[in-house]
């Protein structure tokens, strides 16, 4: 068994593709698989992963169902202990990066470092609270996630286009309290510039699935820190985060659950905010 199984995902982009898996291929670090899970290109991506053949352990190219359908089909491949997803146009920071991460002892289900974009440092908390995961996610080009969390948790939910990779971070990490680690003097990978990050249909898309999956998760995971005093400053920040960045139908909802102790947490917390 591999200690790591590296995932690249990509449909018509050969030119990331070059960036890519030269990225994987040269790491001086060799415990490791390489999976290309190519979505039918046909704009020389399969002539440039056969080229590459030899180098990389297992690919396909064939129609999928979008972003996590691709990503979920390489999970089904791998077999390493920990996942990395390094998809077409990120590419790793140098070639000694895995040795460097994995010359560290650990144990974590999730271990992530920072990643590059843009010129820019992409810096991540150690403490990764409710209130953090609201509005953020952790880099998926930068972090190593144990392969059985996906047996646990189920893998990527694919009725998402956007917001999956998220979701299974807020899932994992506050509602089934994984275990996770910040390599914090350690930059990863260098991430592309998401083409569609202006799209603002998308980004329309982007939070209704945010929502949806708010309205979800939010409740079990507020179940599970209620009783627990040191969260209440935690739980304060997160409804007030809401109420201001979000439509407040979210936080409504929160406050029509049938737990008398959430129900009553929260009902204190939305009308001392409302009048404010």
């Amino acid at each position: 068994m591999p200690q790591l199984s590296i995932i690249t995902i990509n449909f018509n982009n050969k030119k990331g593709l070059k960036k890519t898996i030269p990225s994987v291929i040269r790491q001086s670090f060799s415990d490791y698989e390489y999976i290309i899970i190519d979505g039918g290109s046909t704009d020389g991506s399969v002539d440039l992963i056969t080229q590459y053949s030899g180098k990389i352990t297992s690919w396909i190219s064939e129609p999928d169902k979008g972003i996590y359908n691709a990503m979920n089909k390489g999970i089904k491949r791998a077999k390493g202990v920990y996942c990395l997803f390094l998809n077409s146009g990120d590419c790793f920071m140098d070639n000694d990066i895995l040795n460097k991460v994995f010359s560290i002892p650990f144990t974590e289900d999730i271990v992530f470092g920072d990643t590059i974009c843009v010129n820019m440092r992409l810096s991540y908390p150690s403490k990764i609270s409710l209130s953090y995961l609201i509005s953020k996610s952790l880099p998926h080009q930068s972090s190593f996630i144990k392969r059985s969390l996906f047996d646990r948790f189920g893998n990527y939910n694919e009725e998402n286009r956007i917001v999956s990779d998220w979701e299974f971070g807020l899932k994992a990490i506050l509602l089934y309290n994984c275990s996770y680690r910040y390599l914090s003097d350690i930059i990863v990978s260098r991430m592309e510039l998401p083409g569609h990050s202006l799209d603002q249909k998308l980004a329309q898309i982007k939070n209704k699935e945010a929502e949806q999956v708010l309205k979800k998760f939010l409740i079990p995971i507020l179940k599970n820190k209620i009783d627990d005093p040191e969260k209440t400053d935690e739980i304060n920040e997160v409804v007030i985060k809401l109420f201001n960045t979000r439509d407040s139908k979210l936080v409504r909802l929160a406050l029509s659950f049938e737990d008398s102790k959430i129900f009553y947490f929260l009902r204190r917390i939305y009308y001392r905010i409302s009048k404010s």
